[in-house]
Formats: structure tokens, C-alpha cells, sequence
């Protein structure tokens, strides 16, 4: 099992490099954003499909449901689908590997790397990243090791659950019962001129002096 990971790890890290160069302006031309999010909306629309017909809860997550709440659309610059789920949910994904439709292809990660559940559904060069909720009561907890101060912190269930249906991208969808707070919860400022504070992952005002700290 150990050596599958290794190999899968690999084999996603070439497909990370490759995405990379496919998107990039030098090999898509001056239009390389539009042909990623073109892409990546008919990749989504593929993926909710699959999700929906596993009747799981799952919800906008990460930068797709900033898009959703500010664009209405994906984020001009995305090169990724970020999706949340209940950990509950993570059995019924792993038995339905090898039934996702033709083009499709759902990757089990190492837990271990991780600290818990974490998946991948890719189509081709193109990849949604399956992030896995611990239910802790009052609370929901991310499995995934990182930095960042969100990531690390549980998030308050009421603003996750109960998950609520939208439309997106022509679509029906899962949303989180709270999306502005969540996103707010998560990013700190979600305005279009934010910047990335690396040490707390937090984004701040560009014109901002002052940034929050958890």
C-alpha cells in the first residue's frame, strides 16, 4: 500500500507540473486563464454529476465557492475544483472508485500525509481536490496538515451544516449554510485586491496596513 502511494504521488505531482505548462500563457497563448476556466467549468459539471448520483452531502469549498459568492462563476485563474465533505462520507466514495462515468478517474490519498481522508477526482490534466470534514460536535475539523491559521482551526458546524442546494454554473449544487461567513472565516478579506499573508494564510486589503493573526 505504502509503494501505491508513492507512486500516485508521483504521478500527481507530474500531473501538477503538466497543468502547469498547459495553462500557462507561453504554451496556451495570451486567452490561457479563459481556456483553463472553460475547461474546468465542463470538468465541474462532470464531477457534480458523479457526486450527486452518489447521494453523499458535499459542498463548495476553498476557491470554487469564493467564486460562486463573487463571481458567480469560477475564478478567473483557477486551475483547480475545491470540494468539501463530511468524513462520514469518505467510505461510500472509496467503494465507488471503480464506478465514477468514462473520463472521470476518483484517487484515495495517503491518510498519513494527510492526517485523515483525502481524495482526488481528475479528468485528463485537470483535478478537484476532496477535502474531508472530522465531526467534532459543535465544530467540524479539517483532515489536512498545513500552516495556515483556518486550516488548522475546527470550523464552526453552523457555518458548514446543515449544507443548503444552489445553482452554479447551470448546475444544482451544494453550498454551506453560511457562505459569506464561512469565506470570511477562512480568507479574512475576500475582495478582488486582497494579498496573501503566507505566515497565517489569511488575505488582506491591499491598501491595508493592518492584517488579522487568528
Amino acid at each position: 500500500m505504502k509503494g501505491k502511494f508513492f507512486i500516485q504521488e508521483i504521478i500527481y505531482q507530474l500531473s501538477v507540473f503538466f497543468r502547469q505548462i498547459r495553462y500557462s500563457r507561453w504554451f496556451a497563448g495570451p486567452r490561457h486563464h479563459e481556456i483553463a476556466r472553460t475547461n474546468l467549468r465542463r470538468f465541474f459539471i462532470d464531477l457534480n454529476g458523479f457526486l450527486r448520483d452518489q447521494e453523499v452531502d458535499y459542498w463548495l469549498a476553498y476557491g470554487t465557492l469564493l467564486g460562486y459568492h463573487r463571481e458567480q462563476d469560477l475564478i478567473l485563474g483557477d486551475i483547480d475544483i475545491d470540494i468539501g465533505l463530511p468524513e462520514a462520507a469518505y467510505p461510500q466514495l472509496l467503494q465507488a472508485i471503480k464506478q465514477v462515468p468514462p473520463g472521470l478517474r476518483l484517487i484515495d490519498s495517503d491518510q498519513k500525509k494527510h492526517g485523515g481522508p483525502k481524495m482526488y477526482l481528475t479528468s485528463g490534466l485537470l483535478k478537484a481536490d476532496l477535502y474531508f470534514y472530522a465531526d467534532k460536535g459543535d465544530s467540524l475539523k479539517l483532515h489536512l496538515r498545513s500552516h495556515y491559521v483556518a486550516d488548522s482551526t475546527p470550523v464552526p458546524r453552523k457555518l458548514i451544516l446543515p449544507t443548503r442546494e444552489i445553482t452554479f454554473l447551470g448546475q444544482p449544487t451544494r453550498a454551506p449554510n453560511q457562505v459569506e461567513a464561512l469565506l470570511k472565516w477562512t480568507y479574512g478579506y475576500i475582495g478582488r485586491d486582497g494579498r496573501l499573508d503566507r505566515r497565517t494564510g489569511f488575505w488582506i486589503e491591499a491598501k491595508s496596513p493592518t492584517q488579522r493573526t487568528g
